[in-house]
């Protein structure tokens, strides 16, 4: 039988542009989703005609995924943007970071994802190996 040990929150250094290589790296406490919290979300999302648009709809997938980001996310650690801190995921999601929002919203809905990049085994460079590798989970 195989244990599989998920913690509510887990602290999680994502790959993107390099990060796992740094010395300090970006981390973030994520929680992932069960399918229920999944299907959820996908059942909030709407489609509708679009108003003065004969044929063209509209849907709210966008907002959908924001509320899920911000209910999933908290704790950034690491990360400016044009020399502002940005520690909260509202302020991360209003950047212009969409490759870091998209990887941090495929590890909350994955688990394995979310556990590649774990900080629990995670070795910054400056503890003295060549480079940062990523381990299983760190709960938070």
């Amino acid at each position: 039988m195989k244990d599989i040990q998920i913690s509510e929150w887990m602290t999680y250094v994502p790959a993107w542009m390099g990060n796992r290589d740094e010395e300090d790296p970006i981390t973030v406490d994520l929680r992932p989703m069960t399918m229920k919290e999944s299907e959820r979300y996908a059942g909030m999302i709407v489609t509708t005609q679009r108003p003065g648009f004969r044929g063209q709809t509209q849907d709210n997938a966008v907002a959908v995924a924001k509320k899920q980001f911000m209910t999933c996310c908290q704790n950034i650690r690491g990360l400016s943007v044009n020399g502002q801190t940005i520690t909260e995921p509202k302020e991360l999601w209003e950047t212009p970071l969409t490759d870091l929002v998209n990887e941090l919203t495929t590890a909350i809905n994955s688990v394995s994802v979310l556990q590649e990049g774990d900080v629990k085994n995670f070795v910054s460079p400056s503890a003295g190996s060549k480079k940062a590798s990523a381990g299983t989970a760190k709960a938070v």
